[in-house]
């Protein structure tokens, strides 16, 4: 029961450590995000102020526009607290020496789900409720020995008239007649036992809706995230970059250009949140794979 156990526990341990690594990487991906916008706005900035100079916009749009920077890097900020506040925790996990940090760029082929299992049965944690069942079994057993007549043998040498030699033989039997104790034992430890088979039972079926679900999880933010990584990520930095620069040549005002910027930074947020919930499925089906 105990080595099931200590294995359960070094598979949570080690689910921990994954949900750690998760959110320090997303919190990374945050504030590099936050840096590209904090650039982008700095050079909108100067343009706004340029403009202003020369009465191209009013001043409310050139107050608005200094407010949002001042926003992005407030954000900015937040983000980098975030994400060093994210790594303390992670090293929390991994007790050493050295400090640790996570990849700017994610190597998916490191933490996929090459396979998805078919069968659960060999999970520790289902090991350990069947564990607990022989253990009560056990118990009650033990307790049930109580309440059975016992057989005594006795032998010895004797000695009759300073003659030695004589053996004699004593045979016995020793019937409970008061065991009230014993058998209130004997019965709570059949209550024990019917309770670890209901248990057991009972973390069979969660633990198969469980997995079930993980599995669910898992294929509908591999679509997500495939989706935002091939297709909207792509076209997200594109608007951020092309925003400024045909703000910058005329061809955008100020409203579209923000709307243009509100929209990428959107997407890109999303796709962060897609990520993690991503990450985090593959390490929820990685668990019901040991």
């Amino acid at each position: 029961l105990a080595e099931t156990a200590l294995d359960l526990s070094e598979l949570q341990v080690e689910q921990e450590v994954k949900k750690a690594w998760s959110l320090a990487y997303q919190q990374r991906q945050k504030y590099e995000l936050y840096r590209e916008l904090d650039s982008i706005y700095l050079q909108f900035e100067k343009a706004i102020e340029l403009n202003f100079e020369v009465e191209a916009i009013s001043r409310l749009e050139y107050s608005s526009a200094t407010n949002q920077a001042l926003q992005i890097n407030n954000k900015l900020q937040q983000a980098e607290s975030d994400y060093f506040i994210a790594l303390q925790k992670l090293n929390l996990w991994l007790v050493s020496e050295t400090y640790y940090t996570v990849p700017d760029i994610l190597n998916e082929s490191e933490i996929s789900v090459l396979e998805i299992p078919t069968s659960i049965e060999n999970h520790p944690e289902l090991k350990l409720s069947q564990r607990r069942i022989d253990e009560a079994e056990a118990n009650y057993n033990e307790a049930r020995t109580d309440l059975l007549p016992k057989l005594n043998l006795q032998g010895g040498l004797q000695q009759v008239d300073g003659n030695s030699g004589f053996y004699t033989y004593q045979a016995g039997i020793s019937v409970p007649l008061f065991s009230g104790t014993q058998r209130s034992q004997a019965k709570a430890a059949k209550i024990d036992s019917e309770i670890a088979k209901a248990n057991a039972d009972f973390t069979q079926r969660r633990m198969q809706s469980e997995y079930q679900q993980a599995v669910q999880s898992y294929q509908k933010w591999k679509a997500s995230w495939q989706f935002y990584r091939g297709k909207a990520l792509p076209l997200a930095e594109e608007q951020r970059k092309g925003a400024l620069l045909a703000y910058k040549e005329g061809a955008l005002d100020y409203a579209a250009f923000t709307q243009i910027i509100r929209d990428a930074i959107q997407t890109e947020i999303d796709a962060l949140d897609a990520l993690d919930n991503y990450l985090k499925s593959v390490f929820e089906l990685q668990y019901f794979k040991k």
